[in-house]
C-alpha cells in the first residue's frame, strides 16, 4: 500500500486495518512535502503533515499516532515541548511511541533533553532520503520498554535544559570531568554582539521566517568563528565549527533550490541560490590551517564578509514595513 499524506483534521479518521500513522511537524512546507515523498515507498504508512503546533496537539488528541517526525525549532514553540508531552501521556497516542527529532542547528542542551525524554533518533539537516527511510523503518520495529508517564511529568525544562535529580547522571556520567581550563561559550556572548564581525540587518527581512531563521543564524555561526579565530590562541573546535557552517547553509540552499523550482515566476528565490551559492565556494577551511601570516587571515575574513552581506542585501531582503511577516 502506497503512503497517503493527509493534512491536519480535527477529528480521528480510521486507519487501514495494519496501517501505521506517521505525523510530521515542520513549519516549513517544502520540508512536509519532501518527509512525505520520502516516506512514501514504504508500505503500509499513512502520513500527516502540519507546520503549527497547535495543529499537531489536534492531530495527537484525535489520533493514534504511530510515530513522530519533529523539527525541534518551529516558528512559535519547541518541538521538544510536543516530544516531551508525548512522553508525559497527554495524548490519545501511546506514551511510548518513537519520536525523531531533526533539525539543522541542535546544541549540546538540546540534546541532553532529547536523551532525557528517549527520543528513538536524532536526524542532522540536510536529510538524506535513505537515511530517514531507514531510520523510520528501523523506530517502527524497535520494542523498547520506556518508563512511566509520570516520570517524564517529573523532568523540568529550564532555560533549554532538562534536570531530573534520579536520572541526571544518565546523560552526564559519561561526559569529561571539568577541568580549570576556561571553556569556549557554544551561546552568544554579550562581547561577540558587541563587536559583530557581520552585522545582522534588523531593518530588513526576506518576507520568510524560516529563511530569515537560516541566514541570522549562519551570520551568528560567521562572528563566532571571527571573534574565536582572532580571540583565541588556541581554536580546538574550529574544524566542527567550520563544518556546522556549512551543514547551516547547504540547510538554506536546499530550502532555496526548492523555493526556486516551485516559484519559477519569481526570480528572487534565484537569485538567492545564486548568492548563496557563489558563498559557499569560499574555502572556509583554510581557517583551520596552521598560519602565522595574519594578513592572509584578514583578507579571508574580508571576502567572506562581502560576499555574506550581498547574501544579505536587496532584493533578496526587504525593508521591513506594514508588510505582513510570513
Amino acid at each position: 500500500m502506497e503512503g497517503k499524506q493527509v493534512d491536519v483534521v480535527p477529528q480521528e479518521q480510521g486507519k487501514s486495518h495494519g496501517d501505521k500513522l506517521v505525523l510530521i511537524v515542520d513549519d516549513v512546507n517544502l520540508m512536509c512535502h519532501f518527509l512525505y515523498e520520502t516516506l512514501k515507498p514504504i508500505p503500509n504508512i499513512e502520513t500527516r503533515t502540519t507546520g503549527d503546533f497547535s495543529a499537531a496537539e489536534s492531530i495527537l488528541v484525535n489520533s493514534q499516532v504511530d510515530l513522530a517526525i519533529i523539527d525541534i525549532h518551529l516558528k512559535n514553540a519547541s518541538g521538544l515541548t510536543l516530544a516531551k508531552k508525548i512522553r508525559e501521556g497527554r495524548y490519545l497516542c501511546r506514551h511510548d511511541i518513537p519520536i525523531l527529532i531533526f533539525s539543522g542547528n541542535t546544541y549540546k542542551k538540546e540534546i541532553q533533553m532529547c536523551l532525557a525524554y528517549d527520543i528513538s533518533d536524532i536526524l542532522a539537516k540536510p536529510l538524506n532520503a535513505g537515511t530517514v527511510r531507514a531510520r523510520v523503518r528501523k523506530a517502527l520495529k524497535r520494542n523498547v520498554q520506556l518508563k512511566s508517564p509520570d516520570y517524564y511529568k517529573a523532568i523540568v525544562s529550564t532555560s533549554g535544559e532538562a534536570y531530573k535529580t534520579e536520572f541526571a547522571g544518565a546523560f552526564v556520567k559519561n561526559l569529561p570531568p571539568p577541568t580549570a581550563k576556561k571553556r569556549i561559550s557554544t551561546n552568544p556572548t554579550d562581547e561577540v554582539k558587541k563587536h559583530s564581525f557581520i552585522k545582522w540587518p534588523e531593518d530588513l527581512s526576506s518576507g520568510y521566517h524560516q529563511i530569515d531563521r537560516r541566514l541570522k543564524h549562519v551570520t551568528y555561526l560567521l562572528n563566532m568563528l571571527h571573534h574565536r579565530k582572532r580571540t583565541t590562541e588556541k581554536y580546538p573546535n574550529i574544524v566542527e565549527d567550520i563544518k556546522n557552517i556549512r551543514l547551516a547553509i547547504d540547510d538554506i540552499l536546499y530550502v532555496a533550490k526548492g523555493l526556486k523550482q516551485s516559484n519559477a515566476a519569481d526570480s528572487i528565490w534565484r537569485l538567492l541560490f545564486q548568492r548563496l551559492s557563489d558563498f559557499s565556494k569560499i574555502k572556509l577551511e583554510t581557517f583551520a590551517t596552521k598560519t602565522s601570516n595574519t594578513h592572509y587571515v584578514n583578507k579571508q575574513f574580508k571576502e567572506v564578509r562581502s560576499k555574506w552581506l550581498i547574501v544579505l542585501s536587496k532584493p533578496v531582503m526587504k525593508e521591513v514595513q506594514s508588510e505582513k511577516h510570513r
